[in-house]
């Protein structure tokens, strides 16, 4: 057995339990309070392993004014396991005015106050926001340093106070508080600037500032008080996982900071005006971030760039999201360029010094790294011919695209040695033979395939429309030669999902989901995690304990050009219960009528085994307590059968029928 609730009447009790039972295993909230941490888990132990994300550094982590060993049950960590809560957050840090294990769902208390003696502390400007006395005080602080000009994390504000204190003079107060150098010129610094405020606004985050618009239970109005920002909070009555009776959606706390600047933040949390009635604040799982948005960057050919956890070798542009914060990298790569260089002397010039290196003879092919001032390196080929005053041979090497040749007065049409007598200046005849070597040329057709707006590399070089580009290279001998690129470009796939009908309900289970995705070519279905084929209509048997499903389409245009999306079905349950048994005048189940919160219209007939009617109402309010309506005797111990006709609110314009037995037992 377990205990309910604020429920009015036998109606609504029976819908809550029959709604309920679906969810009692699939999520929990599991808090681990200061004292049940790791050995020798300190706030800094607890702010680096769960708290802190990408771009920033910490440092002199105290709470409660402690860098010791945390032993106060005020602060703690959380999760909610496999399967989420309602909650938002799926883990992180939990800072309370009171032991956090207190909350622990379900709410099934309407003022749960968990008193702890660690929290004897003073926040100055947590005081300043409230005009009472506080209690219960607790305080995380530390240093940080950015790495960009902002930073962010997200956070969930609950409470024991709500609904009944809203406004009526006992509200709670947390803060989130920034020390240091103001970004914006001319500006003063920041000085314990609070920033847990209600998005695009300077309004602090409070009982009075974010509800559900219904004010206090005791009537009371402070001045401050706001009853317009519903949409920011959650009611959390009779929920099952969470304990505190309401607290706000998912919120973001940011500002512009100093890169490479140190800044001190107060986290902190209080009762005001009293101890009792908790309140506490969740703190998300690697939140506490300092993300740049943009980088631009340049690497060289053959080199890769170490961008988060992902190593890129190929230009492009990429994305990675970081908690709040999306980056982007535009990525160029320098190419490696290959030059020629051919110098011609005579013997007595020798050494030759050419890019910093010295030749004492002749030299063929000899290649020569140099860096260029973005420091990538390109290929220098040297050739050093040197012509000899006596008897000499003479070599050179050419591509076959440089002939003819002309070369020392004589003119090559193919690969050849020719001989010429010189007279020296002594008068001694000398003799040069001259040959040339000559390598071939080649051309290449290569195909590709890119989805549009992608850029294809080839040979170094870069390609984004469709057709065959032509692209010079070198051979290994150096010889110019022709690749020929037939690039193909895609359209991108634009992955669009519809179905029918667009919730499924407790009647009707198949849903028809089909591919309306542009420019696609093939797909891939995931349907609550598995995998459904290719087919561009799949037919869904809905399951019935499901309250939603997702349906991810993966669209693909040939091999490379792939889009995704994602939507959600719905569970519409609208569904009517009738009890099959009833015991009139016993303590429970005393009394019989159909239930669902959808119904707008009901006849409903009951006739005993001979026949004859003994109920009938169109009262859906109505019920049947086990008498003769005509005459008023109890009936006896059996089974009756009833008929019904009924409409419900999801299908308004459709009337029902429904027939069955109850079993009358006394």
């Amino acid at each position: 057995m377990f205990a309910l609730k604020k429920y009015r009447n036998a109606r609504q009790l029976l819908t809550f339990v029959a709604a309920l039972l679906p969810f009692f295993a699939n999520a929990q909230l599991v808090i681990t309070p200061g004292t049940q941490l790791p050995t020798g888990w300190t706030a800094d132990s607890l702010v680096r392993n769960v708290l802190l994300g990408s771009g920033v550094t910490v440092s002199n982590v105290r709470f409660n004014g402690s860098s010791g060993v945390i032993n106060c049950d005020a602060i703690g960590k959380f999760t909610t396991g496999t399967l989420p809560t309602t909650l938002g957050m799926e883990e992180g840090i939990i800072i309370g005015s009171g032991d956090v294990s207190g909350a622990i769902g379900p709410n099934d208390e309407c003022c749960t106050t968990e008193d702890v003696s660690c929290n004897s502390y003073s926040c100055t400007p947590l005081a300043n926001l409230v005009n009472n006395t506080l209690n219960d005080i607790a305080v995380l602080e530390f240093d940080f340093t950015p790495t960009t000009d902002s930073i962010q994390f997200e956070y969930i504000f609950g409470s024991e106070e709500y609904p009944d204190y809203v406004c009526a003079g006992y509200n709670d107060v947390f803060g989130f508080f920034l020390t240091g150098q103001n970004p914006v010129a001319g500006q003063p610094a920041y000085n314990n600037k609070n920033i847990a405020l209600l998005p695009n606004s300077n309004i602090p985050i409070s009982i009075n500032t974010v509800n559900d618009g219904s004010g206090s239970l005791w009537g009371g109005s402070d001045d401050d008080c706001d009853y317009t920002n519903s949409a920011y909070y959650v009611d959390n009555d009779g929920g099952q996982y969470v304990e505190y009776n309401g607290y706000t959606v998912v919120l973001t706390a940011s500002a512009s900071v100093v890169p490479h600047t140190v800044y001190h933040l107060i986290m902190a949390v209080a009762d005001a005006g009293d101890s009792s009635f908790d309140t506490g604040v969740f703190l998300k799982a690697n939140s506490l971030t300092s993300v740049s948005d943009t980088i631009i960057d340049t690497i060289c050919y053959g080199e890769c760039y170490q961008f988060f956890d992902t190593t890129i070798c190929d230009p492009g542009v990429y994305v990675h999201e970081e908690g709040l914060s999306i980056v982007t990298l535009f990525l160029a790569i320098r190419h490696y360029p290959i030059h020629y260089q051919n110098d011609v002397i005579v013997q007595n010039q020798l050494p030759w010094t050419y890019a910093g290196q010295t030749f004492y003879g002749p030299v063929q092919n000899d290649s020569i790294i140099l860096t260029d001032r973005y420091g990538c390196d390109s290929l220098l080929v040297f050739n050093l011919v040197v012509h000899n005053n006596s008897n000499s041979e003479s070599d050179t090497t050419i591509c076959a695209s440089s002939l003819p040749l002309t070369w020392h007065g004589h003119t090559f049409y193919s690969a050849g040695t020719v001989i010429d007598t010189l007279s020296g200046r002594y008068g001694v005849d000398s003799t040069v033979v001259y040959r040339v070597y000559v390598n071939q040329t080649y051309t290449r057709d290569d195909y590709a395939t890119i989805c549009k707006g992608s850029v294809y590399e080839y040979n170094g070089q870069f390609f984004s429309t469709q057709g065959i580009h032509p692209v010079r290279f070198y051979t290994n001998n150096g010889c110019d030669s022709t690749l020929y690129l037939h690039l193909t470009v895609l359209e991108n796939p634009e992955a669009q999902i519809r179905f029918e009908p667009e919730m499924a309900d407790l009647e009707n289970q198949s849903i028809s989901i089909f591919d309306q995705s542009p420019n696609s070519s093939w797909r891939e279905w995931i349907i609550n995690g598995e995998g459904y084929g290719g087919d561009i209509v799949i037919n869904y048997n809905y399951p019935i304990d499901h309250d939603s499903v997702i349906v991810q389409l993966i669209s693909h245009n040939g091999p490379e050009c792939v889009d995704t999306t994602y939507t959600v079905i719905y569970m519409d349950r609208c569904a009517m219960w009738v009890p099959n048994v009833f015991t009139p005048g016993a303590a429970i189940n005393s009394i019989f009528f159909p239930v669902g919160p959808c119904i707008t219209e009901l006849e409903l007939w009951i006739y005993n085994r001979d026949g004859a009617q003994v109920y009938h109402t169109t009262n859906i309010s109505d019920f049947w307590d086990g008498r003769n309506q005509r005459t008023g005797e109890e009936c006896p111990t059996g089974s009756y059968v009833y008929t019904m006709n009924y409409r419900m609110s999801n299908y308004p314009d459709v009337k029902r029928t429904s027939t069955g037995t109850v079993m009358l037992l006394r």
